[in-house]
């Protein structure tokens, strides 16, 4: 039937088509989750699309642009919908090769579809304004600013949970805020408990209570 519809061929190469129309629908991709060892299982989403996907795909075609791969389509959808992510964390969520989902976003950032955020392991990438004025949803960018503060706290949880400890300056450089700025959430996440300031002067870091 798949083959008939045009979505499968003998070489699998249907399949990689079926992937990249359901993203450049706005759509999610198909799900072979419940596939088992003697038959293969396809749940292919059929909900509503994601209209600001859809706009920004076709004002990128009508520009002259070049069309985006398949893995730099899964990395858009992926952080469109599950919010902004360093390379490993994206490529944990979509189950695919560190390596590769980072060349797709290192494309995507020279393209100006995302934006790159802190540095080695501190780096974050998330969807540009100018995805948004594409998109003809300039306000969707907007609203993203008052919880800055709150992506600030995850980002900066995230990385103490990760990699033990956090200073200053790597709180500052993660959420790429002033030194003060980041001085103030820590100050904010210390005083309720978040976290736990070990050290002093050039010493000082934050740590997670009782670690």
């Amino acid at each position: 039937m798949f083959k008939r519809a045009g979505l499968v061929e003998r070489r699998g190469k249907g399949v990689q088509d079926m992937f990249a129309s359901q993203l450049r629908a706005g759509r999610g991709t198909p799900d072979y989750g419940r596939s088992t060892q003697r038959s293969v299982i396809v749940d292919i989403p059929l909900g509503d699309e994601d209209r600001e996907l859809l706009i920004f795909l076709a004002r990128r075609q009508n520009e002259g642009q070049r069309a985006l791969t398949l893995t730099e389509l899964w990395v858009v959808h992926e952080i469109k919908h599950g919010g902004p992510a360093g390379a490993a964390e994206a490529a944990e969520r979509l189950r695919l090769p560190v390596a590769d989902v980072r060349a797709a976003a290192t494309a995507l950032v020279e393209a100006g579809v995302l934006e790159s955020r802190g540095n080695g392991r501190a780096q974050r990438y998330m969807l540009t304004a100018r995805f948004y004025e594409l998109a003809e949803d300039r306000a969707a960018y907007l609203r993203l600013r008052p919880v800055d503060r709150i992506q600030q706290r995850r980002l900066i949880a995230d990385y103490v949970r990760e990699y033990g400890s956090i200073t200053r300056s790597k709180a500052a450089e993660l959420c790429q805020i002033a030194p003060t700025a980041a001085r103030t959430v820590l100050k904010g996440m210390t005083e309720e408990g978040l976290l736990e300031l070990r050290g002093e002067r050039r010493a000082a870091h934050y740590v997670l209570p009782d670690s």
